[in-house]
């Protein structure tokens, strides 16, 4: 922890730039301030706050596609950690071999709120959710009912500089809050989940009111077996699967045969993959999920390079009308495959045909199928098919012509991210959400739900 940040984040940047002996550097100073909120069985359990600082130095040797990188990453660093800092990623970069993203750095521009100072979030950005949770704890109390959750807000703000002239600022919040209610005894339970720049906007009273409603405590239990059932998917649902999409749809993978979003040494582009009305798309500038509008990359991976740090990020559409149209990715894959670049955007948004406050209930069309509020411990089965398992959690609902009739147990389920979208047969109105398992890496969503008439449940799962 950080509390003591000696110099500007400006000074710093250029401080290490003008200490760094490779043929190009790049330096990302990021300006934390974080508040943390925990809760358990009706009481508050960690309240924190910190300010912290991140330094992050590319240093690279050599020119275009011959070029090494060497990164390291600080945090806490102050000026008179600057020397032994920048030295290390000029040495890691003479050791590495040629870098396989690696390509020629951006062309110079300096944003006009470069010499601005970071912003902090207000230290009292959690009181109202803390005032909310006290009123739905003595609720909680009074009906046997135990709160459990925990909310976390960021602040961060980038100063991204270079030797090639780029100086950029970015300044933006990032929050969400996941809220489970559970029955005393352990046999019921229900979450709810959101992603937010703003915890003032959450209405605590009203989460604990859709937290009652979803524990459907009322209902009688009905086994369900395995097998292919009429699912609808929750938003937050929705948000964890089509991450698990956004972050394989990499163009180098893509080209390679890596995944089922290329064929024949090329990805899809131009072919249908999703119904009609389908997009799932990016915006740094969207004003509610709003992002750095540039490439922040502290490391190379599948979709960013640190080759790309600075390259200007735009509206996207990945699938436009169910159609592929982009896959994120660095400039030199993108450039391999023989098709135009598009960095990776900090957030994602799925539209449907009834994305509107006023759209249809998916499951209003049900005859007998399930509802399903969150998924858990997702992880690949096989990643050329976008093939991934999972558990339901907190809630699996009977619905039975198109009313919730009854709870389930939870399942185990075995599905192709991508193909949940492509048998997706209805769509809810779009809203913001965070994904349960996703969110606290990507929390700036906004989903629908979605309606799958033969989602696969592999197994009966004791998971809670």
């Amino acid at each position: 922890m950080s509390t003591h940040l000696p110099g500007s984040a400006q000074e710093i940047a250029e401080r290490a730039l003008a200490l760094s002996r490779a043929d190009h550097t790049t330096v990302v100073v990021d300006e934390l301030a974080s508040a943390d909120l925990r809760w358990a069985c009706n009481g508050v359990t960690l309240l924190s706050s910190n300010q912290d600082r991140s330094v992050t130095v590319v240093s690279v040797v050599g020119r275009g596609e011959h070029a090494a990188a060497g990164v390291v990453t600080r945090r806490g660093a102050g000026p008179d950690e600057l020397a032994e800092l920048v030295a290390a990623a000029d040495d890691a970069a003479r050791r590495h071999p040629h870098a396989r993203d690696a390509t020629d750095p951006p062309a110079a521009r300096r944003d006009g709120d470069w010499d601005l100072p970071p912003e902090r979030a207000a230290p009292e950005v959690l009181d109202a959710t803390i005032d909310g949770l006290s009123g739905a704890f003595r609720r909680g109390a009074r009906d046997g009912l135990e709160h459990h959750g925990y909310a976390s807000h960021r602040h961060t703000t980038t100063y991204l500089a270079s030797s090639s002239g780029l100086r950029l600022r970015h300044a933006g919040a990032a929050g969400h809050l996941d809220a489970q209610l559970r029955s005393a005894d352990g046999t019921m339970s229900s979450w709810a989940g959101t992603g937010t720049t703003d915890f003032g906007e959450v209405a605590v009273a009203a989460l604990d009111d859709e937290l009652r409603r979803r524990l459907h405590a009322d209902l009688p239990l009905i086994e369900v077996p395995a097998g292919r059932h009429d699912t609808v998917l929750s938003p937050a649902c929705v948000a964890d699967l089509m991450l698990h999409l956004y972050w394989s749809a990499e163009v180098e993978r893509a080209a390679a045969g890596g995944s089922p979003l290329g064929a024949s040494g090329r990805p899809r582009l131009g072919e249908r993959l999703a119904p009609a009305g389908l997009s799932l798309r990016s915006d740094p500038h969207d004003p509610v999920l709003r992002c750095a509008p540039f490439t922040v990359a502290r490391e190379s991976g599948a979709a960013g390079s640190v080759f790309d740090n600075g390259v200007p990020l735009a509206p996207t559409r990945w699938i436009d009308d169910g159609v592929l149209r982009a896959l994120p990715g660095s400039r030199r894959a993108a450039g391999a495959a023989g098709v135009p670049a598009t960095g990776p955007v900090d957030n994602l948004i799925l539209d449907g045909p009834a994305a509107s406050a006023a759209g249809p209930d998916p499951a209003a069309g049900i005859e007998r199928g399930l509802l399903v509020t969150s998924l858990w411990y997702i992880r690949d089965v096989d990643p050329a098919r976008l093939l991934v398992t999972g558990v339901s959690r907190d809630g699996v609902h009977v619905v039975e012509d198109g009313r919730v009739v009854g709870r389930a147990a939870n399942l185990r389920f075995e599905e192709s991210s991508l193909e949940v979208l492509a048998r997706a047969v209805a769509v809810g109105p779009a809203r913001r959400t965070v994904g349960r398992e996703g969110g606290p890496s990507l929390p700036r969503t906004v989903m629908p739900s979605l309606r799958v008439p033969d989602f696969r449940w592999t197994a009966t799962s004791d998971a809670v």
